[in-house]
């Protein structure tokens, strides 16, 4: 009996505990007809009033903290989830996000460096460019132009400052860097695993493929190096997350899967460099327009957009009438008439519900079944837009 309950305890924590990390809540942030920012929880409901002039944090987990600035010249602050402001920055010019990270960026005199979730500066702001720490426990950082190498965090140099470009590790074991013009591979202790010898090569997707350029052709080869798929493609999208990459044929784009097999004919004027798995539906441009297919290469929602962002884990997706952004659904049904200046996708390792969008100096959110969150239609409407900007794709 007892050790029946001790299981059924134990079992239970592990529960809890694994409900609290995969279902994580997070607050987006919004503003007002004064274009005041606060933050508001995905159904909308406001968890801090607005009362902040910007915002560098847009989506924050209410585990974290959330970066802020107010027009007071006393640099920007860090709250918590209840508003309460838990670091200040004077003299700092920017402060990033920590984005489940124990340091973050900041900026003071023009130079970068990394402060932890005490407000204490961890790694001095020496460098012109940094990067996020990542599951490898460095950053990539930039000294000065063509000097990159990495930090870990506790601000000592791990992989010297010896590489005219490099890329960040996030979860791959390897990255590339580059010397003397050419691009190899190194791994976090910084040893070369892959010699300098490719024009151009991007990081490894999550099949163990990177794309790498030769005589201004495309391929692909493996973690040791080794051609998988020869360079024979005018252009080249890497595999990312997905089962398929577009390549370009004669100037065409089609997708090819991970054994260099052409699945979907090379028959499209541009496709985009995003993640396409099996089951998703991927934007192709065709006649000037942008539609969708499916993986078997069927045109599911046929091309009618001048631009569209993609569905991802979404049930919409963006698309672009003119210069503003509305939503439609999988079966390309319009949910949002186009009216926004702007859209993000935001991914966040698929915890996040919401799509950003701005209209003019206003920002709020959109659902997945396309409902307003932090405005109404009737400010929607009422909101001078960006109609004099040539053209906005996406927020950074």
């Amino acid at each position: 009996m007892t050790q029946t309950y001790l299981r059924f305890t134990l079992l239970g924590l592990i529960l809890s505990v694994s409900f609290s990390v995969f279902a994580q809540d997070y607050l987006y942030s919004f503003n007002t007809k004064d274009y005041k920012y606060g933050y508001m929880d995905k159904n909308g409901v406001v968890k801090i009033e607005a009362q902040f002039d910007q915002v560098e944090t847009h989506v924050f987990r209410i585990d974290e903290l959330a970066s802020v600035y107010n027009y007071d010249r006393k640099g920007p602050r860090y709250i918590d989830e209840n508003g309460k402001v838990v670091i200040s920055l004077p003299g700092v010019t920017f402060a990033a996000s920590f984005e489940g990270q124990q340091l973050a960026e900041i900026e003071k005199k023009n130079k970068k460096g990394f402060i932890n979730k005490k407000g204490e500066v961890i790694v001095e702001p020496t460098y012109m460019w940094v990067g996020a720490f990542d599951q490898s426990g460095l950053a990539l950082v930039m000294l000065e132009m063509n000097k990159f190498g990495f930090v870990d965090e506790t601000g000592v140099i791990k992989i010297p400052l010896d590489y005219e470009q490099a890329y960040s590790f996030y979860e791959s074991d390897l990255t590339f860097v580059y010397k003397d013009g050419k691009a190899g591979y190194i791994n976090n202790q910084g040893a070369l695993v892959i010699p300098h010898q490719f024009e151009y090569v991007h990081q490894f997707g999550k099949n163990g493929l990177a794309i790498f350029q030769k005589d201004k052709k495309f391929g692909f080869i493996n973690k040791k190096g080794e051609v998988v798929i020869e360079p024979i493609y005018e252009h080249a999208y890497g595999f990312g997350e997905g089962d398929f990459a577009g390549v370009m044929v004669k100037g065409k784009f089609g997708f090819i899967d991970k054994k260099g097999q052409m699945v979907i004919p090379a028959k499209f004027v541009a496709t985009q460099n995003r993640t396409f798995r099996k089951g998703d539906l991927m934007p192709v441009l065709r006649n000037g327009k942008w539609g969708f297919i499916n993986d078997r290469g069927d045109m599911v929602i046929e091309p009618q957009f001048d631009g569209v962002d993609t569905f991802r884990d979404f049930e919409i997706a963006g698309f672009r009438k003119g210069k503003e952004w509305g939503f439609i659904d999988k079966t390309g049904k319009i949910l949002i008439e186009a009216s926004f200046d702007e859209i993000n996708n935001f991914e966040l390792s698929g915890h996040c519900e919401l799509i950003r969008v701005k209209f003019g100096e206003r920002q709020g959110f959109v659902n997945n079944k396309g409902n307003y969150l932090g405005f109404t239609q009737k400010e929607l409407d009422e909101e001078p837009k960006s109609s004099d900007i040539e053209s906005i794709d996406f927020i950074d």
